[in-house]
Protein backbone atom coordinates (compact mmCIF):
# COMPACT_ATOMS: atom_id res chain seq x y z
CA UNK A 1 0.00 0.00 0.00
CA UNK A 2 2.98 2.31 0.50
CA UNK A 3 3.61 2.81 -2.67
CA UNK A 4 6.72 1.46 -5.51
CA UNK A 5 9.68 1.50 -2.60
CA UNK A 6 11.70 4.28 -4.51
CA UNK A 7 14.17 4.13 -1.60
CA UNK A 8 14.77 0.14 -1.12
CA UNK A 9 18.51 1.53 -0.10
CA UNK A 10 17.08 3.35 3.07
CA UNK A 11 16.79 0.54 5.99
CA UNK A 12 13.21 0.61 6.80
CA UNK A 13 11.49 -0.38 10.15
CA UNK A 14 8.42 -2.98 10.05
CA UNK A 15 7.72 -4.55 7.60
CA UNK A 16 9.27 -4.23 3.69
CA UNK A 17 7.98 -4.49 0.00
CA UNK A 18 4.83 -3.16 -1.28
CA UNK A 19 2.27 -5.46 -0.18
CA UNK A 20 3.57 -6.53 3.29
CA UNK A 21 4.39 -2.80 4.24
CA UNK A 22 0.92 -2.91 4.51
CA UNK A 23 1.07 -4.54 8.29
CA UNK A 24 3.39 -1.62 9.05
CA UNK A 25 1.64 0.98 7.42
CA UNK A 26 -1.77 0.04 9.29
CA UNK A 27 0.33 -0.32 12.29
CA UNK A 28 1.23 3.37 11.91
CA UNK A 29 -2.56 4.40 11.57
CA UNK A 30 -4.04 2.28 14.18
CA UNK A 31 -0.81 3.66 17.48
CA UNK A 32 1.97 2.06 16.24
CA UNK A 33 3.16 5.24 14.86
CA UNK A 34 5.53 6.06 18.34
CA UNK A 35 7.22 2.08 18.66
CA UNK A 36 8.07 2.10 15.19
CA UNK A 37 9.78 5.76 15.53
CA UNK A 38 11.55 4.88 18.73
CA UNK A 39 12.58 1.76 17.09
CA UNK A 40 14.08 3.17 14.17
CA UNK A 41 15.77 6.19 16.07
CA UNK A 42 17.47 3.47 18.81
CA UNK A 43 18.97 1.62 15.67
CA UNK A 44 19.26 4.55 12.94
CA UNK A 45 19.93 7.48 15.06
CA UNK A 46 21.93 10.47 12.70
CA UNK A 47 21.31 7.98 9.54
CA UNK A 48 18.10 7.84 7.53
CA UNK A 49 15.61 4.87 8.22
CA UNK A 50 12.10 5.05 6.49
CA UNK A 51 8.68 3.59 7.89
CA UNK A 52 5.44 3.05 5.72
CA UNK A 53 2.30 4.97 5.91
CA UNK A 54 -0.72 3.81 3.71
CA UNK A 55 0.12 5.85 0.72
CA UNK A 56 3.49 6.46 0.85
CA UNK A 57 6.93 5.86 2.34
CA UNK A 58 8.37 8.89 4.89
CA UNK A 59 12.32 8.70 5.17
CA UNK A 60 12.97 10.01 8.57
CA UNK A 61 15.76 11.88 9.97
CA UNK A 62 17.28 12.30 13.48
CA UNK A 63 20.63 13.47 14.97
CA UNK A 64 22.99 15.50 13.17
CA UNK A 65 21.29 14.82 9.88
CA UNK A 66 18.30 17.19 11.19
CA UNK A 67 20.23 20.04 10.29
CA UNK A 68 20.96 19.28 6.93
CA UNK A 69 17.06 19.13 6.52
CA UNK A 70 16.68 22.34 7.79
CA UNK A 71 19.38 24.33 5.72
CA UNK A 72 17.36 23.13 2.75
CA UNK A 73 15.39 25.77 1.13
CA UNK A 74 12.06 25.52 -0.19
CA UNK A 75 12.74 24.95 -3.24
CA UNK A 76 14.52 21.64 -2.71
CA UNK A 77 12.61 20.32 0.37
CA UNK A 78 9.31 22.06 0.17
CA UNK A 79 7.10 22.04 3.11
CA UNK A 80 3.76 22.85 1.27
CA UNK A 81 4.36 20.54 -1.66
CA UNK A 82 4.20 18.01 1.51
CA UNK A 83 1.45 19.83 3.00
CA UNK A 84 -0.28 20.02 -0.20
CA UNK A 85 -0.41 16.08 -0.81
CA UNK A 86 -0.95 14.95 2.99
CA UNK A 87 -4.22 17.20 2.94
CA UNK A 88 -5.04 16.90 0.07
CA UNK A 89 -5.41 20.66 -0.27
CA UNK A 90 -7.06 21.16 -4.24
CA UNK A 91 -10.03 18.71 -2.84
CA UNK A 92 -10.08 19.93 0.98
CA UNK A 93 -9.66 23.25 1.78
CA UNK A 94 -8.89 25.28 -1.41
CA UNK A 95 -5.05 26.02 -3.17
CA UNK A 96 -5.10 29.23 -2.43
CA UNK A 97 -3.62 28.60 1.13
CA UNK A 98 -0.16 27.27 -0.76
CA UNK A 99 -0.19 29.06 -3.78
CA UNK A 100 -0.05 32.74 -2.50
CA UNK A 101 -0.03 32.29 1.35
CA UNK A 102 0.30 35.92 2.37
CA UNK A 103 -1.57 34.73 5.29
CA UNK A 104 2.03 33.71 6.80
CA UNK A 105 3.40 37.05 6.82
CA UNK A 106 0.32 38.63 8.32
CA UNK A 107 0.78 36.03 11.34
CA UNK A 108 4.37 36.55 11.71
CA UNK A 109 4.96 40.26 11.22
CA UNK A 110 0.91 41.96 12.25
CA UNK A 111 0.14 39.02 14.89
CA UNK A 112 3.43 38.87 16.49
CA UNK A 113 3.69 42.59 17.23
CA UNK A 114 0.56 42.93 18.42
CA UNK A 115 0.20 40.53 20.78
CA UNK A 116 0.58 43.18 23.82
CA UNK A 117 -2.29 44.90 22.40
CA UNK A 118 -4.61 41.85 22.03
CA UNK A 119 -3.77 41.10 25.66
CA UNK A 120 -7.25 42.60 26.65
CA UNK A 121 -9.13 41.24 23.95
CA UNK A 122 -7.59 37.70 24.79
CA UNK A 123 -8.69 38.02 29.03
CA UNK A 124 -11.85 39.15 28.07
CA UNK A 125 -12.81 36.63 25.81
CA UNK A 126 -11.30 34.43 28.39
CA UNK A 127 -13.37 35.46 31.26
CA UNK A 128 -16.38 35.32 29.16
CA UNK A 129 -15.84 31.81 27.56
CA UNK A 130 -15.02 30.41 31.05
CA UNK A 131 -18.52 32.02 32.44
CA UNK A 132 -20.33 30.29 29.28
CA UNK A 133 -18.26 26.50 29.35
CA UNK A 134 -18.10 26.57 33.38
CA UNK A 135 -20.92 28.82 34.86
CA UNK A 136 -20.87 29.16 38.87
CA UNK A 137 -23.14 31.05 40.60
CA UNK A 138 -23.00 32.39 44.19
CA UNK A 139 -24.37 28.80 45.27
CA UNK A 140 -21.93 27.14 43.20
CA UNK A 141 -18.60 28.39 44.66
CA UNK A 142 -17.92 25.47 46.88
CA UNK A 143 -19.59 22.94 44.24
CA UNK A 144 -17.55 20.90 42.08
CA UNK A 145 -18.56 20.15 38.03
CA UNK A 146 -18.41 17.53 36.12
CA UNK A 147 -16.45 18.60 33.22
CA UNK A 148 -15.54 16.77 30.09
CA UNK A 149 -11.74 18.40 29.33
CA UNK A 150 -11.16 18.01 25.50
CA UNK A 151 -14.85 19.55 24.30
CA UNK A 152 -14.56 22.44 26.93
CA UNK A 153 -10.66 23.34 26.49
CA UNK A 154 -11.94 23.18 22.38
CA UNK A 155 -14.57 25.60 22.59
CA UNK A 156 -12.68 27.91 24.67
CA UNK A 157 -9.75 27.86 22.58
CA UNK A 158 -12.32 28.54 19.32
CA UNK A 159 -13.85 31.84 21.17
CA UNK A 160 -10.77 33.11 22.39
CA UNK A 161 -9.20 32.52 18.69
CA UNK A 162 -11.95 33.93 16.32
CA UNK A 163 -12.15 36.87 18.77
CA UNK A 164 -8.37 37.33 17.73
CA UNK A 165 -8.99 36.25 14.24
CA UNK A 166 -12.42 38.57 13.42
CA UNK A 167 -13.50 40.00 16.25
CA UNK A 168 -16.47 39.61 18.99
CA UNK A 169 -19.12 39.00 17.27
CA UNK A 170 -18.47 36.20 15.75
CA UNK A 171 -16.20 34.90 18.51
CA UNK A 172 -19.85 34.62 20.60
CA UNK A 173 -22.03 33.18 17.80
CA UNK A 174 -22.17 29.60 18.56
CA UNK A 175 -23.22 28.64 15.26
CA UNK A 176 -19.80 29.95 13.89
CA UNK A 177 -17.48 28.65 16.83
CA UNK A 178 -19.11 25.06 16.06
CA UNK A 179 -18.20 25.08 12.63
CA UNK A 180 -15.05 26.40 13.43
CA UNK A 181 -14.27 23.29 15.32
CA UNK A 182 -15.44 21.14 12.80
CA UNK A 183 -13.67 22.47 10.31
CA UNK A 184 -10.03 20.51 11.33
CA UNK A 185 -12.16 16.92 11.43
CA UNK A 186 -13.99 17.93 8.11
CA UNK A 187 -10.42 18.31 6.07
CA UNK A 188 -9.03 15.53 8.06
CA UNK A 189 -11.54 13.00 7.27
CA UNK A 190 -11.50 13.70 3.28
CA UNK A 191 -7.75 13.74 3.28
CA UNK A 192 -7.86 10.52 4.79
CA UNK A 193 -9.97 9.17 2.78
CA UNK A 194 -8.09 10.21 -0.92
CA UNK A 195 -5.10 9.45 0.67
CA UNK A 196 -6.47 6.35 0.88
CA UNK A 197 -6.80 5.70 -2.83
CA UNK A 198 -3.75 5.10 -4.85
CA UNK A 199 -2.45 7.73 -6.99
CA UNK A 200 -4.12 7.22 -10.28
CA UNK A 201 -7.99 7.23 -8.87
CA UNK A 202 -6.91 10.76 -6.13
CA UNK A 203 -8.20 13.24 -8.37
CA UNK A 204 -11.51 11.19 -9.01
CA UNK A 205 -11.89 10.47 -5.36
CA UNK A 206 -11.11 14.19 -4.66
CA UNK A 207 -13.94 15.57 -6.68
CA UNK A 208 -16.21 13.19 -5.56
CA UNK A 209 -15.64 14.04 -2.28
CA UNK A 210 -16.31 17.83 -3.46
CA UNK A 211 -19.59 16.82 -4.25
CA UNK A 212 -20.23 16.56 -0.53
CA UNK A 213 -21.29 19.52 1.33
CA UNK A 214 -18.21 20.83 3.33
CA UNK A 215 -17.83 22.39 6.85
CA UNK A 216 -16.15 24.95 4.95
CA UNK A 217 -19.12 25.80 2.88
CA UNK A 218 -21.03 27.06 6.09
CA UNK A 219 -18.25 28.92 6.98
CA UNK A 220 -18.07 30.97 3.87
CA UNK A 221 -21.93 31.63 4.18
CA UNK A 222 -21.18 33.31 7.59
CA UNK A 223 -17.87 35.21 7.04
CA UNK A 224 -18.08 36.76 3.52
CA UNK A 225 -20.67 38.93 4.40
CA UNK A 226 -18.70 39.57 7.59
CA UNK A 227 -15.51 40.55 5.00
CA UNK A 228 -18.35 42.18 2.78
CA UNK A 229 -19.23 44.81 5.20
CA UNK A 230 -15.46 45.88 6.59
CA UNK A 231 -14.76 46.26 2.77
CA UNK A 232 -17.66 48.61 2.61
CA UNK A 233 -17.00 50.24 5.69
CA UNK A 234 -13.64 50.90 4.53
CA UNK A 235 -14.52 52.37 0.85
CA UNK A 236 -17.51 54.31 2.27
CA UNK A 237 -16.48 55.60 5.36
CA UNK A 238 -19.19 57.36 7.52
CA UNK A 239 -18.59 59.79 10.84
CA UNK A 240 -19.35 57.20 13.35
CA UNK A 241 -16.78 54.62 11.25
CA UNK A 242 -14.39 57.32 10.81
CA UNK A 243 -14.49 57.89 14.42
CA UNK A 244 -13.58 54.28 15.66
CA UNK A 245 -10.28 52.66 16.14
CA UNK A 246 -9.33 50.11 13.57
CA UNK A 247 -10.07 46.62 14.56
CA UNK A 248 -7.03 44.92 15.78
CA UNK A 249 -8.21 41.60 14.44
CA UNK A 250 -6.53 39.41 12.11
CA UNK A 251 -9.49 39.98 9.12
CA UNK A 252 -8.33 43.13 8.61
CA UNK A 253 -4.43 42.94 8.57
CA UNK A 254 -5.36 40.19 5.81
CA UNK A 255 -7.82 42.83 3.72
CA UNK A 256 -4.19 45.04 4.38
CA UNK A 257 -1.84 42.97 2.91
CA UNK A 258 -3.62 40.85 0.37
CA UNK A 259 -2.70 41.42 -3.46
CA UNK A 260 -5.66 43.09 -5.63
CA UNK A 261 -5.41 39.70 -8.12
CA UNK A 262 -6.43 38.08 -4.79
CA UNK A 263 -8.18 39.74 -2.35
CA UNK A 264 -11.88 38.37 -2.81
CA UNK A 265 -14.03 38.01 0.12
CA UNK A 266 -13.79 33.84 -0.82
CA UNK A 267 -9.99 33.58 -0.58
CA UNK A 268 -10.26 36.02 2.66
CA UNK A 269 -12.88 33.86 3.89
CA UNK A 270 -10.60 30.73 3.32
CA UNK A 271 -7.59 31.79 4.81
CA UNK A 272 -9.35 32.38 7.90
CA UNK A 273 -11.16 28.98 7.95
CA UNK A 274 -7.82 27.60 7.43
CA UNK A 275 -6.24 30.14 10.27
CA UNK A 276 -8.89 28.17 12.18
CA UNK A 277 -7.43 24.84 11.87
CA UNK A 278 -3.99 25.66 13.18
CA UNK A 279 -5.12 28.39 15.86
CA UNK A 280 -7.98 25.96 17.50
CA UNK A 281 -7.14 22.65 16.65
CA UNK A 282 -3.67 22.19 17.56
CA UNK A 283 -3.69 24.55 20.50
CA UNK A 284 -6.65 22.70 22.18
CA UNK A 285 -4.66 19.26 21.76
CA UNK A 286 -1.39 20.57 23.31
CA UNK A 287 -3.44 22.33 26.17
CA UNK A 288 -5.44 19.52 26.97
CA UNK A 289 -2.00 17.29 27.16
CA UNK A 290 -0.71 20.01 29.64
CA UNK A 291 -4.03 19.93 31.85
CA UNK A 292 -3.97 16.51 32.06
CA UNK A 293 -0.19 16.54 33.07
CA UNK A 294 -1.02 19.15 35.55
CA UNK A 295 -3.58 17.31 37.30
CA UNK A 296 -2.06 13.82 37.48
CA UNK A 297 1.22 16.20 39.09
CA UNK A 298 -0.81 18.08 41.21
CA UNK A 299 2.25 19.33 43.57
CA UNK A 300 2.79 21.56 41.06
CA UNK A 301 -0.32 23.47 41.10
CA UNK A 302 0.29 25.65 44.22
CA UNK A 303 3.60 27.21 43.06
CA UNK A 304 2.32 27.81 39.75
CA UNK A 305 -0.88 29.57 40.77
CA UNK A 306 1.44 31.39 43.08
CA UNK A 307 3.35 32.82 40.21
CA UNK A 308 0.93 33.46 38.42
CA UNK A 309 -0.88 35.26 41.58
CA UNK A 310 2.56 37.34 41.64
CA UNK A 311 3.06 38.10 37.88
CA UNK A 312 -0.63 39.69 37.34
CA UNK A 313 -0.38 41.47 40.38
CA UNK A 314 2.59 43.38 39.35
CA UNK A 315 1.73 43.63 35.41
CA UNK A 316 -2.02 42.62 35.67
CA UNK A 317 -3.23 40.08 32.71
CA UNK A 318 -0.89 41.61 30.23
CA UNK A 319 2.11 40.19 27.84
CA UNK A 320 4.38 40.90 30.32
CA UNK A 321 2.76 38.83 32.70
CA UNK A 322 2.39 35.88 30.39
CA UNK A 323 6.11 36.41 29.92
CA UNK A 324 7.83 36.21 33.68
CA UNK A 325 5.39 33.13 34.35
CA UNK A 326 8.83 30.82 33.92
CA UNK A 327 7.30 28.15 35.95
CA UNK A 328 4.34 27.59 33.82
CA UNK A 329 6.20 27.79 31.22
CA UNK A 330 8.66 25.35 32.34
CA UNK A 331 5.68 22.97 33.00
CA UNK A 332 4.16 23.41 29.42
CA UNK A 333 7.31 22.79 27.50
CA UNK A 334 7.50 19.88 29.75
CA UNK A 335 4.33 18.35 29.15
CA UNK A 336 4.62 18.86 25.25
CA UNK A 337 8.11 17.09 25.27
CA UNK A 338 6.44 13.93 26.55
CA UNK A 339 3.20 14.25 25.03
CA UNK A 340 3.75 16.09 21.64
CA UNK A 341 1.44 16.46 19.20
CA UNK A 342 2.73 14.48 16.43
CA UNK A 343 5.05 11.97 16.45
CA UNK A 344 6.80 13.24 13.61
CA UNK A 345 7.45 17.24 13.23
CA UNK A 346 9.25 19.16 9.70
CA UNK A 347 7.71 17.06 6.96
CA UNK A 348 9.10 18.07 3.57
CA UNK A 349 8.76 16.75 0.11
CA UNK A 350 12.00 16.88 -2.13
CA UNK A 351 11.27 18.67 -5.43
CA UNK A 352 14.61 17.48 -6.93
CA UNK A 353 17.37 15.07 -5.86
CA UNK A 354 19.04 15.47 -2.95
CA UNK A 355 22.73 14.28 -1.86
CA UNK A 356 23.11 13.80 2.23
CA UNK A 357 26.64 14.86 3.80
CA UNK A 358 26.77 10.78 3.92
CA UNK A 359 26.44 10.02 0.07
CA UNK A 360 23.29 8.55 0.44
CA UNK A 361 20.87 9.92 -2.46
CA UNK A 362 17.18 10.31 -2.22
CA UNK A 363 15.12 11.35 -5.60
CA UNK A 364 12.71 13.81 -6.21
CA UNK A 365 9.23 13.27 -4.43
CA UNK A 366 10.17 11.55 -1.09
CA UNK A 367 8.62 12.65 1.91
CA UNK A 368 11.19 13.67 4.65
CA UNK A 369 10.59 14.59 8.16
CA UNK A 370 11.99 14.33 11.86
CA UNK A 371 11.67 11.70 14.29
CA UNK A 372 10.02 14.12 16.85
CA UNK A 373 8.88 11.97 19.39
CA UNK A 374 12.25 9.73 19.92
CA UNK A 375 14.24 13.00 20.15
CA UNK A 376 12.46 14.72 23.02
CA UNK A 377 12.86 11.87 25.07
CA UNK A 378 16.82 11.43 24.01
CA UNK A 379 18.97 10.89 27.10
CA UNK A 380 21.76 12.69 25.89
CA UNK A 381 19.62 15.68 24.80
CA UNK A 382 17.98 15.61 28.05
CA UNK A 383 19.29 13.86 31.07
CA UNK A 384 16.24 11.43 32.72
CA UNK A 385 13.92 11.88 29.80
CA UNK A 386 11.58 9.53 30.92
CA UNK A 387 10.74 11.43 33.71
CA UNK A 388 8.66 14.37 34.37
CA UNK A 389 10.36 17.68 35.73
CA UNK A 390 8.28 20.17 35.05
CA UNK A 391 11.07 22.48 36.93
CA UNK A 392 13.19 20.55 34.35
CA UNK A 393 13.63 24.13 31.83
CA UNK A 394 13.43 26.32 34.58
CA UNK A 395 16.52 25.30 35.81
CA UNK A 396 18.31 25.55 32.72
CA UNK A 397 17.10 29.24 32.18
CA UNK A 398 18.53 29.85 35.75
CA UNK A 399 22.02 28.19 34.77
CA UNK A 400 21.82 30.36 31.30
CA UNK A 401 24.15 33.07 30.64
CA UNK A 402 21.59 34.87 28.12
CA UNK A 403 18.44 35.14 30.15
CA UNK A 404 17.30 31.50 29.08
CA UNK A 405 15.49 32.66 25.85
CA UNK A 406 16.36 29.39 24.39
CA UNK A 407 15.05 27.35 26.79
CA UNK A 408 11.45 28.99 26.47
CA UNK A 409 8.61 27.10 24.69
CA UNK A 410 8.45 29.54 21.88
CA UNK A 411 12.22 28.50 21.26
CA UNK A 412 12.51 26.20 18.16
CA UNK A 413 16.16 24.38 17.76
CA UNK A 414 16.89 20.56 16.71
CA UNK A 415 16.15 19.51 19.60
CA UNK A 416 12.50 21.31 20.33
CA UNK A 417 10.63 19.76 17.01
CA UNK A 418 7.15 20.85 18.47
CA UNK A 419 6.34 23.91 16.59
CA UNK A 420 8.49 22.94 13.57
CA UNK A 421 12.04 23.19 11.58
CA UNK A 422 13.99 26.07 10.79
CA UNK A 423 12.48 28.44 8.40
CA UNK A 424 10.00 26.44 7.44
CA UNK A 425 8.76 26.41 11.53
CA UNK A 426 5.78 29.56 10.39
CA UNK A 427 4.26 27.49 7.91
CA UNK A 428 4.40 24.56 10.13
CA UNK A 429 2.49 26.04 12.84
CA UNK A 430 1.59 29.56 12.17
CA UNK A 431 1.83 32.34 15.25
CA UNK A 432 3.78 30.11 17.62
CA UNK A 433 3.94 33.04 20.14
CA UNK A 434 -0.04 33.33 19.88
CA UNK A 435 -0.79 29.75 20.48
CA UNK A 436 1.78 29.83 23.75
CA UNK A 437 0.15 32.77 25.15
CA UNK A 438 -3.11 31.57 24.54
CA UNK A 439 -2.28 28.19 25.86
CA UNK A 440 -0.63 30.41 29.21
CA UNK A 441 -3.81 32.37 29.17
CA UNK A 442 -6.24 29.52 29.29
CA UNK A 443 -4.28 27.27 32.21
CA UNK A 444 -3.65 30.74 34.01
CA UNK A 445 -7.40 31.88 34.29
CA UNK A 446 -8.56 28.54 34.98
CA UNK A 447 -6.35 27.97 37.99
CA UNK A 448 -7.11 31.29 39.47
CA UNK A 449 -10.83 31.00 39.10
CA UNK A 450 -11.38 26.99 39.80
CA UNK A 451 -9.89 24.27 41.73
CA UNK A 452 -9.22 21.16 39.11
CA UNK A 453 -8.91 17.43 39.92
CA UNK A 454 -9.02 13.62 38.28
CA UNK A 455 -11.92 11.60 39.49
CA UNK A 456 -9.45 8.68 38.44
CA UNK A 457 -6.05 9.78 39.94
CA UNK A 458 -4.21 8.70 36.96
CA UNK A 459 -3.46 10.46 33.70
CA UNK A 460 -6.03 10.04 30.98
CA UNK A 461 -4.46 7.74 28.68
CA UNK A 462 -3.11 9.07 25.17
CA UNK A 463 -4.57 7.83 21.96
CA UNK A 464 -2.44 7.84 19.30
CA UNK A 465 -3.59 7.92 15.13
CA UNK A 466 -1.40 7.76 12.99
CA UNK A 467 1.00 10.59 13.78
CA UNK A 468 -0.81 12.26 15.48
CA UNK A 469 -1.32 12.47 19.45
CA UNK A 470 -4.65 12.48 20.81
CA UNK A 471 -5.29 13.49 24.34
CA UNK A 472 -8.19 11.24 25.88
CA UNK A 473 -11.61 12.75 24.10
CA UNK A 474 -13.51 11.87 26.87
CA UNK A 475 -11.50 12.34 29.73
CA UNK A 476 -13.46 14.03 32.59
Amino acid sequence: MAGANTNAHIPSVGHDGVVVSWITALQWVFGGAPSLLTAGYAKYKSRLFRVANLDHWVVLVSGRMIEELRKMPEDVASFLEAADDFMQSTYTHKRCLLENPFHVRVVQQQLTKHLPELCDAVFDEMAYSFAAEIPLSDGDLAGWHDVTVLPTIQNIIARVSTRVLVGPALARNPEYIKIAINFTLDVVIRARVINFFPNLLKPLAGRLSMLIPSVMDKGFSILEPVIAGQKLARNAPTLETEAMEPNCDLLNWLIDEAPPEDCSDRTIATLLMNLNLAAIYSTSMVCTHILYNLVSWPEYIEPIRAEISECTGRHGWTKLAFNDMVLLDSFMKESVRHNGGSAYSGIRKLKRPVRFEDGTDLPAGTFLAVAAAPTHLDEQLYPNSRTFDGYRFQKLRENSLDAGAQHSMVAVNNDFLVFGLGKHRQYFHPGRFFAVLEMKATLAYLLMHYDVVLPSQTRPKDRWVGESCIPDPNAR
